[in-house]
């Protein structure tokens, strides 16, 4: 089976999320982010395929168990080359030792995939489009003046689960939720 690590955002942030990334689908007829339909989050751990997952539900919740939940800042834009544009997420000083930790714990599993973005390689944010390419500076004139900007914590650890894809629509859903003291 195929999932991912995340911390999962709600409140305000999430609706400013949805709302931007619906806007941006509607103006452009870039529907991928709205199509997965995830809820908005960081992702901690990219996809990876593991056949038993037992091990790394255990050592999450014992993670999540031990250590505190930390603040995070959400705001600004974001590009990865002319392909997505996302929201910044600029991690507290705790908020990036957490990441760190979690990642040396995950490490420790065998035969978890890791990618030339995961680890060392992670730049927090939230995906709002995918596939900008050619529409790529009228998205960016369009994402100006509607920066805000969100404290919020990084409270739990989420696992996400694929179940389903079709084209370039991965669909997840919510595997297991825990949340950090």
């Amino acid at each position: 089976m195929k999932y991912a690590i995340a911390c999962v955002f709600n409140g305000g942030l999430e609706k400013y999320h949805k709302s931007l990334a619906n806007e941006i689908a509607k103006e452009f007829g870039l529907t991928v982010v709205k199509k997965q339909n995830l809820p908005t989050h960081l992702t901690l751990k990219y996809p990876f395929n593991l056949k038993n997952i037992k091990k790394l539900e255990e050592k999450i919740e014992k993670f999540a168990y031990g250590n505190r939940k930390a603040k995070i800042k959400v705001g600004g834009f974001g590009f990865f080359g002319k392909d997505v544009a996302y929201l910044k997420i600029n991690n507290s000083f705790n908020a990036g030792r957490l990441i760190s930790k979690l990642i040396k714990e995950l490490k420790t599993i065998k035969n978890l995939d890791w990618t030339n973005v995961d680890a060392e390689n992670l730049v927090p944010h939230c995906t709002l489009v995918i596939g900008c390419n050619k529409k790529f500076k009228s998205i960016k004139r369009f994402l100006q003046n509607k920066e805000k900007y969100f404290n919020v914590y990084m409270d739990n650890l989420t696992i996400f689960k694929l179940v389903s894809k079709k084209r370039k629509i991965h669909k997840w859903k919510i595997y297991k939720k825990f949340s950090l003291n």
